[in-house]
């Protein structure tokens, strides 16, 4: 209707008026659309995308990363008798330098970084760079393998076979006799005898493979360390290592005078009511909120 129209305005001028400041388009005007689809369009917003990344969620990652390669490490510290503690010894397979190689790692600053800034050392056995030379020799000349064996003839203490200590196990799983001190072994049966059945030397192993690794973890103190899509992880313990944890408390408890043993049993139950307590607050409070 006219009257809707700013005054004295006629219907031949009204072109020159904002579009915001018309109630809806004007009638003489075929092409604009009704009024009703008029409004909605111009409600109509764009639909929300979804929000990028926080800028601070790598800074986030990288100090939970720390946090949790700290406490890992005091686990160890604390539950091999200072067994695993700086200066620290890094024990690295072929696998594992060829991964850095590959993904551009600066070892040394990722490892110190991870090590809490602790003096360390790299260890790899002569029979990983035989293994290296050989694939290198196989492959083209674009491949990794000759700078991960250059990376540990150059950075690494190298381990003789000489060093590496007989096989507790046997070198099979069909129950060949141990094979003496000395002898030529695989990179694979290295690091398996080097690391034993306690890790008595204190490694932290640094590895990709994955058989290797599955066979670490069955093995109590044994810290690993692994690279993730390019990112330096050390792994949390293993259940054996926590077993082997919880008997050597319960151990301890079994030492202790019957004293002793009444004291730490009253402090237990003391904290498991101090538990109880908590969750019958946290319910009570639920209730109310409800």
């Amino acid at each position: 209707p006219s009257f809707l129209l700013p005054q004295n305005c006629e219907r031949d001028r009204d072109a020159r008026i904002p579009r915001q400041l018309l109630p809806f388009p004007p009638a003489s005007r075929p092409s604009d659309p009704p009024a009703a689809t008029y409004f909605r369009e111009r409600k109509r917003t764009r639909a929300p995308t979804a929000p990028g990344p926080s800028p601070h969620a790598a800074v986030e990652m990288r100090h939970g990363r720390a946090k949790a390669a700290r406490r890992t490490l005091q686990f160890f510290k604390l539950n091999t008798e200072g067994n695993i503690a700086p200066p620290y010894k890094v024990l690295v397979d072929g696998t594992f330098l060829v991964a850095a190689v590959k993904n551009k790692v600066e070892l040394f600053g990722r490892v110190q970084r991870m090590l809490q800034n602790e003096k360390f050392s790299f260890f790899v056995t002569r029979a990983d760079l035989d293994e290296l030379l050989l694939l290198d020799e196989k492959a083209g000349a674009d491949a990794p393998f000759a700078g991960a064996r250059q990376f540990g003839l150059d950075e690494c203490t190298i381990l003789e076979p000489g060093q590496i200590p007989p096989d507790e196990a046997g070198d099979g799983d069909d129950g060949a006799a141990p094979a003496p001190s000395g002898a030529a072994v695989s990179a694979y049966d290295a690091v398996r005898r080097l690391i034993g059945r306690r890790n008595p030397a204190g490694y932290l192993v640094a590895s990709q493979d994955d058989g290797l690794l599955s066979t670490l973890r069955r093995t109590p103190n044994v810290p690993v360390l692994r690279l993730h899509r390019g990112v330096l992880c050390l792994d949390t313990p293993s259940g054996a290592s926590k077993g082997t944890a919880v008997g050597r408390e319960r151990g301890k408890l079994l030492d202790l005078s019957k004293e002793e043993r009444t004291i730490v049993g009253a402090a237990r139950e003391q904290e498991k009511e101090g538990r109880a307590a908590a969750r019958e607050r946290e319910k009570g409070r639920q209730g109310n909120v409800r």
